[in-house]
């Protein structure tokens, strides 16, 4: 404000806010407009938007429970299609067992597990699981456990000379990484 419009009384006060409020709008300012009738019609787009947020927000919570309903189905199904591959393997096992008891010569009983033994194999390669190869290969952290060491002048150090306990993987994805004594030149 200027000096001449120093407010000494209330009517000066007034004149300065008519002043103020009558200016014409800069290049850059908005015009807002005062009609009833457009900010009655700016309240109900308000309402029918908050409206429709709240229904996507509602739609997207149903959405969002209904993937996790279908996830904890998928993995229960995944189970029971195992389930249902490996209970062939168990059937013949406890067989195995059975013929164990009854006297079955040695040879048999030995055949009896194998055979469980490659069926079982087969189960898990029909869910893309396989044996890690370990013995003579270079030690490889990423897929094996070193856990023990064996001295010898006739491998290069370093070389898997006995496999513990295989370890498997999907696809790329080690699950058990294979437990293995490895070469040690003396």
């Amino acid at each position: 404000m200027s000096e001449d419009l120093r407010p000494d009384s209330d009517e000066t006060t007034e004149a300065t806010l008519d002043q103020e409020v009558n200016m014409d709008p800069g290049p850059d300012e908005e015009v807002i407009p005062t009609d009833d009738a457009v900010i009655q019609q700016l309240q109900i787009e308000k309402a029918e938007l908050h409206d429709q947020l709240l229904r996507l927000q509602a739609e997207f919570i149903n959405y969002r429970r209904l993937q996790e309903t279908r996830i904890a189905q998928d993995r229960k199904f995944a189970t029971e299609r195992l389930v249902r591959e490996l209970l062939p393997v168990l059937d013949n096992f406890e067989r195995t067992v059975r013929h164990l008891s009854a006297g079955t010569p040695v040879q048999q009983m030995i055949d009896g597990i194998q055979a469980v033994e490659k069926q079982f194999m087969s189960v898990l390669q029909g869910q893309g699981v396989s044996r890690i190869a370990s013995i003579g290969e270079s030690f490889n952290p990423e897929i094996h456990e070193a856990i023990g060491i064996v001295e010898s002048n006739e491998h290069e150090e370093g070389t898997v000379l006995e496999e513990v306990e295989a370890g498997f993987r999907i696809a790329e994805r080690i699950i058990r990484p294979a437990r293995v004594k490895v070469s040690k030149t003396v």
